[in-house]
């Protein structure tokens, strides 16, 4: 089924009301650009400061503040141009009748990874129809994994970024439920045993998302990708609706039971969110919440471990492997109690 949007409403940064909107939507933005804010305002202040105050400012000081001050302003802006982008999809959500979707756990989804909570969306569109299908950006979640080591102290070991996704609602339950891993190797054209797949599809997949997991489970098929989508890209968006509309009908041909009526499943799958509300419809963190959950988070856990490093100091002086192992622990405590608190605020309220 060829699907025909207006997608012109992408090009439209939108005004100001457009962009606080984005920003209010997604709450690890509003929680970085909170912190940028903060680090502009305090770097800012802390320069003025020193120019007047001293005659003869220490250039080192001048120069921690500085580089400081600019990193923030720089990602400030990174910040205008997502709430942009983000923006124009609200835009074209609008104009062809579609549901957005942003930084929202989506337990309710039917792939593991949803279900599962280690990926929320990050951004997505969905069709209003019965057998609506759904593109966006997923992002991975969990703690941040640490290293810790005597020789180099505590250190981050994993990069995140978005993952493009499909879903789609097939027209009755798949008769059984497939997984396909397209970390490995791609198929080859002698590789004509995948009930599903075959290599041109799977080039094609890798094509567009990179390594991928395409999983179908009870009325849902889903594809998450290793590459970003950026749904407020064009070309990015239409070869998405094109792709999610070929495993559809494939799905249909392939995998749906046809004796069984449609939406029955051997085991439930929710297509709306706990509390009875439409898929879509929820009830999100208000921005004022998560600014003061964000101002509540930056204020108590560096309190918490400034006591607490206090209290032990005498212990560690002089002990370097001790006082590496307590600061990784503490580290470790200070991540976690962070992605508690995105975790809380990108859980949809019941």
């Amino acid at each position: 089924m060829a699907r025909t949007f207006d997608y012109s409403a992408l090009g439209r940064a939108g005004g100001l009301g457009a962009r606080l909107r984005a920003l209010a939507g997604s709450p690890m933005l509003l929680m970085g650009t909170t912190v940028l804010v903060l680090l502009v305002l305090a770097t800012g202040a802390g320069l003025v400061g020193v120019l007047a105050l001293d005659p003869e400012p220490d250039g080192g000081l001048l120069a921690f503040l500085g580089v400081f001050f600019v990193a923030g302003l720089v990602s400030f802006v990174d910040v205008v141009r997502k709430t942009g982008g983000s923006a124009g999809l609200e835009a074209f959500a609008s104009t062809n009748g579609l549901t957005l979707t942003r930084s929202l756990t989506v337990r309710h989804y039917g792939a593991h990874a949803f279900r599962s909570g280690s990926r929320i969306v990050q951004e997505s569109v969905r069709t209003r129809e019965p057998r609506f299908v759904e593109v966006g950006d997923a992002w991975p979640m969990g703690p941040l994994q640490l290293a810790v080591a005597p020789t180099t102290g505590v250190t981050a070991s994993d990069r995140r970024s978005p993952e493009a996704f499909v879903r789609v609602k097939l027209s009755g339950p798949v008769l059984h439920p497939l997984v396909h891993d397209g970390r490995g190797d791609p198929l080859t054209e002698d590789d004509r045993s995948h009930p599903f797949l075959t290599p041109e599809m799977d080039r094609d997949l890798r094509g567009f998302a990179g390594p991928y997991v395409l999983e179908a489970t009870g009325t849902e098929l889903t594809l998450i990708g290793a590459r970003p989508l950026h749904p407020s890209r064009r070309e990015r968006l239409e070869r998405a609706f094109v792709l999610a509309d070929a495993l559809a009908s494939r799905a249909e041909s392939l995998l749906v039971d046809p004796t069984a009526a449609p939406g029955v499943t051997s085991w439930t799958v929710q297509t709306s969110p706990p509390g009875g509300r439409p898929a879509g419809e929820h009830r999100t963190r208000s921005p004022l919440a998560i600014i003061g959950t964000t101002l509540a988070l930056l204020i108590l856990v560096p309190l918490g471990f400034a006591v607490v490093m206090s209290v032990i100091d005498d212990l560690l002086l002089g002990r370097r492997l001790l006082a590496t192992i307590v600061v990784g622990i503490a580290v470790l405590v200070l991540t976690r109690i962070a992605w508690l608190v995105v975790r809380h605020l990108t859980t949809p309220r019941r």
